[in-house]
């Protein structure tokens, strides 16, 4: 496997790689219709031999030297603005490293970039700030907008502020004929077993996000719930009416389920990731199908918002927006019909939202 995606079922994802980068990877958050990068890279400084993962997690095996190979797994906790790193070595400590490039996940602007790395009683805070440019901008020193990083330590730990500039090349944006190459900071490194960080715009969200996933045992079980619910889905013996049968079949079923589930925000669901952080009204409807097929009530939620929001011009994806999908509407009244003729019409929801 060349890369992880993983995601937190509520905006934010991570995407891992192995061989070929893209500035669209590592650790980004959603907040407020926008996506923020925050980490560029987080692991062991270890060549990676093999990249697994479950649908909770991801599984990275590293080799330490020829005779040594060691795992870590990484989370994104459930509905957090966070992850977690933990090492699996009872032998030896071992020194995470992590790179940053905190900005807006479309603003590749490489000037008027300010970090400041704080250490406060059992936190380093990174407090980062976009700033206007006059080689970039035509205003100078204008305050955009704020990211934080909070990282977890204790007095066990040990670790080195590195603060460097470091040019990073982007091959998979290099084929795409995006930017080829861009200058992120090499933080610190850090001895440790398991690695916490937790990051929004606001300091003292990002600080409560931390502590509430340093119980990291309610935490993962949290992420272990949501698991089981999506394996309940996949070891269902019909889908639609019809059977699912061979294991290729099945696991490229759990693959799907997994995927439509990872786009998931808020009972709805983006156009696609990393590229595509929006709701697009058409292609939420084209995948609503597999939803209804699944019989998940959110179906029902995103009809029933795209019903309050129509006119003879179109959908609207959002309800201040004035952008409207015409080519959407065909699509709306089809799942419409879907819906109806897969028997949802017992639900309460949807029965008071057509005959009102």
């Amino acid at each position: 496997m060349n890369q992880i995606f993983l995601s937190n079922r509520d905006g934010s994802f991570l995407i891992l790689p192995n061989l070929k980068d893209s500035s669209y990877y590592g650790v980004s958050f959603f907040k407020e219709r926008e996506m923020y990068k925050v980490i560029d890279f987080i692991g062991l400084d270890y060549p990676i031999k093999e990249l697994k993962k479950d649908f909770a997690h991801a599984e990275i095996s590293y080799v330490v030297r020829e005779n040594k190979e060691i795992k870590a797994k990484l989370y994104m906790p459930f509905k957090k603005r966070a992850i977690i790193f933990d090492v699996e070595d009872n032998e030896e400590e071992h020194e995470i490293k992590l790179i940053v490039d905190m900005r807006k996940l479309y603003d590749f602007r490489e000037w008027g970039r300010n970090y400041i790395i704080e250490i406060r009683d059992k936190y380093i805070i990174i407090h980062y700030t976009k700033t206007t440019h006059a080689n970039e901008d035509a205003t100078d020193g204008a305050k955009e907008y704020e990211i934080y990083l909070v990282i977890d330590i204790d007095r066990r730990q040990r670790f080195n502020i590195t603060k460097e500039w470091v040019k990073k090349e982007y091959i998979v944006d290099s084929k795409r004929q995006g930017k080829c190459c861009r200058y992120v900071y090499d933080l610190l490194t850090i001895k440790t077993d398991s690695f916490k960080a937790a990051f929004s715009t606001d300091l003292d969200e990002a600080i409560n996000t931390l502590e509430e996933i340093k119980d990291e045992k309610k935490t993962l079980a949290r992420l272990n719930d949501h698991k089981i619910w999506l394996y309940n889905l996949i070891n269902r013996k019909k889908l639609g009416g019809k059977e699912v049968n061979g294991d290729n079949i099945k696991r490229a079923y759990s693959y799907a389920i997994n995927t439509i589930d990872e786009l998931n925000v808020r009972e709805r669901f983006f156009a696609g990731l990393p590229w595509f952080f929006q709701f697009w009204a058409r292609d939420e409807l084209i995948a609503l199908r597999s939803l209804m097929l699944l019989n998940d009530k959110r179906s029902i939620g995103i009809l029933e918002y795209y019903l309050e929001n129509i006119d003879i011009n179109g959908l609207k994806a959002y309800k201040d927006s004035s952008l409207k999908s015409f080519d959407g509407i065909g699509w709306f009244f089809k799942r419409l019909y879907n819906i109806i003729d897969l028997n949802f019409l017992g639900d309460k929801r949807f029965k008071k939202l057509i005959f009102a």
